[in-house]
């Protein structure tokens, strides 16, 4: 398990945790988290996948699946092997998104609430 900075906020990873760089260049970290640690508070009933942008130093999308350990490993696995364009589409897509992208990977513009801040 691994500990991961996001801000103030801390999230504990498990094994599910890759790097997926894509042929527009852009670099992105897909984790399976089992907790989050808020103000010295560990909360393992937080758990989900999250997405980071690695070239923008940016969380891209958490809360993906959350509370859902059965579906969590079956996404990770879809989303490993997703091309630019679905994984674009997935990310531009969600509701938990932070960040919109364009077709060769830049940020668009950064989306509005409801993304959970976590």
């Amino acid at each position: 398990m691994f500990k991961y900075q996001l801000g103030d906020v801390v999230i504990y990873g498990t094994k599910l945790d890759i790097t997926k760089t894509f042929s527009c260049g852009s670099a992105f970290r897909i984790i399976v988290y089992c907790a989050v640690e808020k103000n010295g508070i560990v909360c393992e009933t937080e758990n989900g996948i999250a997405i980071l942008d690695l070239n923008a130093n940016k969380v891209v999308l958490t809360h993906h699946c959350i509370l859902n350990k059965d579906l969590q490993q079956k996404e990770f696995q879809r989303l490993r092997v997703m091309n630019w364009v679905m994984f674009r589409k997935f990310i531009n897509s969600h509701l938990y998104a932070r960040y919109e992208y364009d077709i060769s990977g830049v940020i668009l513009r950064a989306m509005p609430e409801p993304f959970v801040n976590l």
